[in-house]
């Protein structure tokens, strides 16, 4: 069993007293909430593009915050980065590997831009056009096959087969990955080793550990990789990016509203394949005065 590393009530003001590798369920974050908790109307829209991975009381950061704030997943992308099909529909704020979303005062959030962002949001003839064979499909196929969830499709040797094909598979078995992960955490609880881990040796390691390096590694599956604390530099900052404040600040690297200049605030980082079949470490960011969160990806 994990053991704590300091007493769970001293869970405040953690943007000046961050955490990180967090192996469990502590209070004030809650791992695979419901869809509708996460997400205004359209909830089913919302729902096919995104998986919610972990709700975030807010108070946990600040005193002067309140609500839950969420990281999700987009099931987006099979290759490249999340937006990169549909740039020309983007935003100063959604655009490739960023998402941009407004927290209601429900705590929901509400997409800040166009829906045609997504590939499987627009109608365009080159994605639909049957040049794939089915082999080109084959694995997508069988993989959804061997975890017992009927595919999008029927797999006909003498059919053809488009990307938005392939992308229709690629979201299936996102969506099918993370209901087994949930029902497995709603079943057992939150599992704090990998595959590839030792489960005795991780199970001597603590809850959480005081830390602010979002990059600095150690054995365990993680429901939260650092709450709290600056947001250091990686490959997501690591390009020509007008949101992203001057990088070696004391403060780490976050984004700018473009619109009002105000300082993004880190709340939280996770890996989303801990959680789905195909993720990568997710960073969330706040600007509490426009209630703007902020979503992007450290592709390696």
């Amino acid at each position: 069993m994990l053991h704590l590393a300091s007493p769970v009530s001293e869970m405040k003001n953690l943007r000046q007293h961050p955490i990180e590798h967090v192996r469990g369920v502590i209070p004030g974050i809650r791992p695979f909430p419901d869809v509708a908790d996460v997400f205004a109307e359209p909830v089913e829209r919302y729902a096919r593009h995104f998986l919610p991975l972990v709700s975030i009381d807010l108070s946990m950061l600040d005193d002067g915050w309140s609500g839950p704030i969420h990281l999700v997943t987009p099931c987006e992308p099979m290759e490249g980065v999340v937006g990169e099909w549909g740039a020309e529909f983007g935003n100063a704020l959604l655009k490739p590997n960023w998402l941009a979303f407004k927290l209601d005062e429900q705590g929901r959030y509400e997409l800040l831009g166009d829906w045609r962002c997504f590939m499987l949001e627009q109608d365009r003839a080159d994605w639909a056009e049957k040049k794939h064979s089915w082999r080109e499909v084959r694995d997508q196929h069988r993989e959804l096959v061997k975890r017992g969830v009927a595919p999008p499709f029927a797999l006909d040797h003498e059919a053809r087969y488009s990307d938005r094909d392939s992308m229709e598979l690629h979201y299936a078995i996102q969506h099918a990955a993370y209901d087994q992960a949930k029902r497995d955490f709603v079943a057992h609880g939150w599992n704090p080793a990998n595959a590839w881990d030792d489960a005795t040796e991780v199970a001597k390691l603590p809850l959480y550990e005081p830390g602010t390096d979002c990059y600095e590694t150690s054995s365990g599956r993680y429901v939260l990789g650092v709450l709290g604390g600056p947001s250091w530099g990686g490959n997501w900052s690591n390009v020509t990016e007008p949101l992203l404040s001057s990088l070696g600040t004391e403060d780490g690297v976050h984004p700018i509203h473009p619109e009002t200049g105000a300082h993004f605030e880190f709340i939280a980082s996770t890996n989303a394949d801990a959680f789905t079949e195909m993720g990568t470490e997710t960073l969330l960011f706040y600007e509490p005065q426009s209630r703007t969160v902020l979503l992007t990806f450290d592709w390696s």
